[in-house]
């Protein structure tokens, strides 16, 4: 009769029992992470989509009912006249064959840089200690002609 140990069992067998004893650890420790990192991940996009930790900072007297009315082809004085100024203008401009970005605070003015292909104007921006917020901006093209919204839940 063999030991309860295992002891004279064959070496193989032993070696082939620790083997799986080993995977099923590593398969159970693998998938307990993996829902845990499902949970925290589900648990972030519902709490971000639920407002819970959206820390986001709008434009004084912005309204998401009057961003949605603005148009392709308006000009700034209309975007100005419905929803104010902005917080934040990002400029694209090419400067030696090379695409720059440049922002500036939308109090500073508008900038002297020559050659601007599109101006984003954001209504929005992330609080503090935050990568969950809601972006709006609206972009002029060259003709100074709004070009294109943009609106969508940003999480890093």
């Amino acid at each position: 009769m063999a030991a309860a140990d295992g002891a004279s069992l064959p070496r193989w067998v032993r070696a082939a029992f620790w083997a799986v004893v080993a995977v099923e650890w590593t398969v159970a420790t693998c998938s307990l992470l993996l829902c845990f990192g499902l949970v925290i991940g589900v648990g972030a996009i519902l709490g971000a989509q639920a407002g819970l930790s959206d820390q986001t900072r709008y434009a004084p007297g912005f309204r998401a009912e009057a961003f949605r009315e603005v148009e392709t082809g308006m000009i700034d004085e209309e975007v100005l006249q419905s929803l104010g100024p902005p917080l934040k203008v990002y400029e694209c401009a090419t400067v030696n064959g090379r695409t720059r970005w440049y922002s500036s605070p939308w109090m500073e003015g508008p900038s002297a840089i020559g050659n601007v292909e599109r101006t984003t104007w954001a209504y929005s921006l992330p609080g503090r200690e935050t990568d969950v917020y809601r972006v709006y901006s609206v972009v002029f093209g060259p003709d100074g002609r709004v070009s294109e919204t943009v609106t969508y839940l940003h999480s890093d």
